[in-house]
């Protein structure tokens, strides 16, 4: 496409935008010279005017139909619908002002509630995890064939199959959901349901951890009929529960 006919495009439609009504009247004379065209033609052919201005309507087409496609054609009759839905918005406002104060009440108690949710959740996606390497951690999950937005835990067969046939990670962790249950102690502390998780050795190796006191688990934990009897306690309730004692190891 060449300066020239890019320069008079945007010409059209500036005048379709500025002076719409002049445009309009431009298209409709134009239509109409066309017809007065084919009539001439027409009668020369030898049909009589009357045949000759119905043979020329059904050349041409629908003359309202054509306007129509070409004002879209210019591609700023959009502009024109939301002026005209601006204007007509801003009038039923202004005829019913209780709802106008309502609408804006609820818009900015809305706005305001969005961005705070908003910024907090970009503060939080910009602060890195607290681990090594964060940036090539990965989840692996699983979904049914049939049904592909349906996520579905993975089975402990599938894990020990991934571990085993692993050529794409350094390490693979699995992790699933478990209570622990504290009984009461001579010290007064309650007995109490402590929400974790059951994890195998390789979580924290994949996770790039180290607890701050004691260790992690290691594959001997797991072996034997029984897995020993061996868990790792959070730093809140290290504090809360045991008053951050460092003799907590082998308790």
């Amino acid at each position: 496409m060449s300066l020239l006919r890019v320069l008079r495009i945007a010409r059209q439609r500036l005048r379709s935008l500025f002076r719409g009504d002049a445009v309009d009247v431009e298209l409709s004379d134009e239509l109409s010279f066309h017809v007065d065209q084919l009539v001439a033609e027409y009668i020369d052919n030898g049909m009589t005017a009357d045949e000759a201005r119905h043979a020329a309507r059904r050349a041409i087409g629908n003359i309202p139909l054509l306007e129509e496609q070409c004002r879209e054609t210019r591609a700023v009759n959009w502009l024109h619908d939301v002026r005209q839905d601006v204007v007509y918005g801003l009038r039923m406002l202004r005829r019913n002002p209780g709802f106008t104060l309502v609408a804006l009440l609820s818009l900015a108690l809305g706005i305001g509630a969005n961005t705070a949710i908003l910024s907090v959740i970009g503060a939080v996606l910009q602060d890195r995890l607290p681990i090594p390497n964060d940036d090539r951690l990965v989840v692996i999950r699983t979904y049914p064939l049939d049904n592909p937005v349906q996520e579905t835990h993975a089975l402990v067969a599938d894990y020990f199959t991934w571990r085993d046939e692993n050529r794409s990670f350094d390490v693979i962790g699995a992790a699933m959901g478990n209570n622990a249950d504290f009984g009461a102690e001579s010290d007064g502390a309650p007995a109490e349901r402590i929400q974790g998780q059951s994890i195998s050795p390789d979580t924290f190796s994949a996770l790039g951890v180290r607890p701050a006191l004691g260790r992690v688990f290691t594959p001997d934990d797991t072996t034997g009929e029984l897995p020993a009897r061996v868990i790792i306690i959070s730093h809140r309730l290290w504090q809360r529960r045991f008053g951050a004692h460092s003799n907590i190891v082998g308790r």
